[in-house]
């Protein structure tokens, strides 16, 4: 007797046959770089299936699933004007940054528009893929054994699944979590808390430690930048965008100018003397913690030096006795399910791709969201999925004349910053200049069609 097995069958007691799903591309993550590449691809009439090991689509923004960083206060960082889908605008009865359950709402009624719930299979993880021998397609091992055939990979499952937790000297007796694995600022009740990192997550859950915590601390490596969330009674990002025009000297300028009329300098709330120019790290957009500084609801410390017990010394020789650690430290950028012989890697440890989305040494794998932007995210996602789509047409076609100078790197642009440098850190070493990087997406796409 033969019964269904997802896509593949059973015979009597035997286990799944391995599925040949050749002519398909899979897309791994259903949140919205993979709803956006599926898009991409229905358009241009490419067959794919995407497989998500959560229960909806959605993604990270799930906050039921068990994966996900999300947390019940988080909110989107850029504004409802700036992040959404080309094709597919926030509603106007959103807030301008509107909640995780909102984002969720958002991300699924632009999936329903598209009709591309029929194209994902829910509960099921990757493993492993590898290239099969003559690399032209890939077997893929799913987490109940199963094996399957596909075209190709596009890997869209974001950058907040493998944390980054640091090293110190010393043994920390208390309690310690990752932002990955926060949700509920109930967690700091009744105890001293120190929160480690400066992204926006850790800046908004500092803040949720500033509400409940019986005392509460930050702690930086070095002084940064805190952006209002509004300027002149609008979102700062709309401001920015209408600003974008200006070359980015100028542009830092006016931000540091801005920054002392509107802010103020960092040192008055007891923060560290920024070591860089506005604008050349990723902007901490966060109006809440600086009135917590202010208030005495939170206190800043430096680095850590090292742990006794639960005990933790700082770097400029100061110390606190700490029940809770929350380390707010980022992600690493790895894909552990791949084959590290089909994703040629940087000095830095980070995929090498063209365009931050192709890889290069093997043409059937691609990277959605393999970027840090300096504007909202959701229609860049969007242009990500298009080339892809464009590339893979040209593929179908025995490789084109515009394909081949593709992977050739002839048309590719050396440049996705322009004139904008940034510090040296992990996360900027794929840092683009949004504005520069939709253009270059836009004429590549153009000269594919």
């Amino acid at each position: 007797m033969r019964k269904p097995c997802g896509t593949f069958l059973v015979v009597g007691n035997l286990q799944c046959i391995k599925m040949d799903n050749s002519q398909k591309y899979l897309i791994i993550g259903a949140g919205p770089g993979g709803i956006s590449a599926g898009i991409a691809l229905k358009k241009h009439n490419i067959a794919f299936d995407i497989l998500d090991k959560g229960t909806q689509i959605g993604g990270i923004w799930d906050i039921n699933r068990p994966d996900t960083p999300m947390y019940e206060s988080a909110h989107f960082i850029s504004s409802k004007t700036q992040s959404g889908f080309l094709d597919f605008p926030m509603p106007e009865h959103f807030p301008d940054y509107p909640s995780h359950e909102l984002i969720l709402e958002y991300i699924q009624a632009y999936a329903k528009k598209h009709d591309m719930e029929q194209y994902c299979e829910f509960g099921k993880a990757v493993t492993w893929a590898t290239p099969t021998e003559d690399k032209k397609t890939w077997e893929v091992t799913f987490d109940n054994k199963e094996k399957r055939i596909y075209k190709g990979i596009i890997i869209a499952i974001g950058r907040q699944n493998y944390p980054n937790i640091p090293t110190y000297q010393g043994n920390f007796t208390g309690e310690t979590i990752h932002s990955k694995n926060y949700h509920s600022m109930d967690i700091f009740k009744g105890k001293r808390v120190l929160v480690v990192g400066a992204g926006n997550s850790a800046c908004d859950i500092a803040c949720d430690a500033a509400r409940v915590a019986k005392k509460a601390f930050i702690s930086w490596r070095r002084g940064y930048y805190l952006i209002p969330k509004y300027l002149f009674g609008r979102p700062v990002d709309v401001t920015g965008d209408d600003l974008s025009f200006i070359p980015t000297w100028i542009e830092r300028k006016m931000a540091k100018i801005m920054m002392r009329l509107f802010v103020g300098k960092m040192e008055s709330f007891g923060l560290p003397k920024p070591d860089h120019e506005p604008l050349s790290s990723h902007p901490i957009v966060n109006s809440a913690l600086l009135e917590h500084l202010g208030h005495g609801d939170i206190f800043y410390r430096p680095d850590i030096q090292y742990f006794e017990g639960k005990k933790v010394f700082f770097k400029d020789g100061s110390s606190e006795e700490i029940d809770l650690i929350l380390y707010g430290t980022g992600y690493k950028d790895i894909y552990p399910f791949i084959d590290p012989a089909a994703l040629q890697l940087t000095p830095n440890g980070i995929p090498d791709l063209h365009l931050n989305i192709i890889a290069k040494n093997i043409d059937n794998l691609f990277i959605i969201n393999l970027i840090e932007l300096d504007s909202g995210g959701y229609n860049v996602l969007a242009q990500q999925g298009n080339l892809i789509a464009s590339v893979l047409r040209h593929r179908e076609m025995s490789h084109s004349a515009v394909y081949n100078e593709l992977m050739q790197k002839k048309i590719l642009p050396l440049d996705l910053r322009g004139d904008a440098t940034y510090i040296d850190s992990p996360r900027h070493y794929i840092y683009v200049k949004a504005k520069l990087y939709k253009k270059h997406l836009k004429d590549l796409i153009k000269r594919l069609e």
